[in-house]
């Protein structure tokens, strides 16, 4: 018996075809007594094996909130090496009529894994009241539920902020502020967390001498895309080299200062550590890399 590399490339059906991280790929007999490997698909939306060849197998996808044709049969030819294609449908980002609007959408999941049905998420405005094209928008709440698969879907106003509540959680109370953006994630908005840095000019590598002081325009933007000015009181900035590097953080940027010749990072993490993020990505946009010169 011959084995032979089988490689499956898994990316979405929009138009660019956007490989597909995270997905875990299944491989069984033909009638699914046998599991022949299991992965998960990596950046590139690639999962790979080691299969026997001139033999047909059953192939299971599962991503939560991504959806497949489950199961999907290939044949491994005798001899060759083979590849094939996986399309995977993304949830359509949903757009709201009302360009005063912003659509909050997304999945939530039980502790074991599984969609999060019928839970009540409360929305109660803190504007009273707001006028709005002529309309008058009082004070008041108004509640969504999620479906079977877990999925809520609830449009509120731009710029907007209210209180969340979740049932089961009424002693915990999220004030939310509405991104100027036709549509975000709503676990996001809910729980949101320091996500990216922007400089101006952009970096993230600069040059700078001893003793100069370069001003560089600073904005910071959580993952529901609220601007949080230059993170003050949301990142905890730091210099790997304080003999080479120094800065200081103002409320819509910052300054870096030349000390000694040498390069230095100037780093950012999230001084908010209590909302977790599986996976755990770093905050985009840096570190900023220093060359000092003398």
């Amino acid at each position: 018996m011959a084995f032979q590399a089988v490689d499956l490339f898994i990316s979405d059906t929009t138009p660019q075809h956007n490989p597909v991280s995270g997905v875990t790929v299944k491989v069984l007999s033909t009638d699914g007594t046998i599991v022949f490997g299991l992965t998960a698909t990596d950046a590139n939306g690639h999962a790979g094996f080691l299969l026997p060849d001139g033999a047909t197998y059953q192939v299971r996808f599962f991503k939560f909130s991504v959806s497949f044709t489950n199961p999907q049969l290939i044949t491994v030819p005798a001899g060759q090496a083979a590849a094939f294609n996986i399309p995977a449908t993304l949830v359509t980002p949903p757009v709201p009529n009302d360009i005063r609007l912003c659509t909050a959408f997304g999945f939530f999941r039980d502790i074991t894994g599984a969609p999060n049905n019928g839970l009540r998420i409360q929305f109660i405005a803190e504007f009273d009241p707001l006028w709005v094209d002529g309309a008058g928008v009082l004070k008041e709440r108004n509640e969504v539920r999620t479906d079977k698969n877990g999925y809520a879907q609830i449009n509120l106003f731009r710029h907007a902020r209210y209180e969340c509540t979740i049932a089961g959680e009424e002693d915990l109370v999220r004030k939310i502020a509405v991104p100027d953006l036709p549509n975000c994630n709503i676990v996001d908005l809910i729980f949101p967390i320091v996500a990216s840095l922007v400089t101006t000019p952009p970096g993230p590598a600069f040059t700078i001498t001893v003793g100069q002081e370069m001003p560089l325009g600073l904005k910071v933007y959580a993952s529901d895309g609220e601007c949080l000015g230059s993170g003050i009181g949301d990142i905890i900035y730091s210099t790997s080299d304080q003999s080479v590097l120094s800065y200081n953080v103002y409320r819509d940027g910052l300054t870096l200062i030349g000390v000694g010749p040498g390069t230095a990072q100037l780093c950012a993490r999230r001084a908010d550590r209590s909302i977790v993020h599986i996976p755990d990505l770093p905050i985009a946009g840096q570190p900023l890399i220093v060359t000092v010169l003398p």
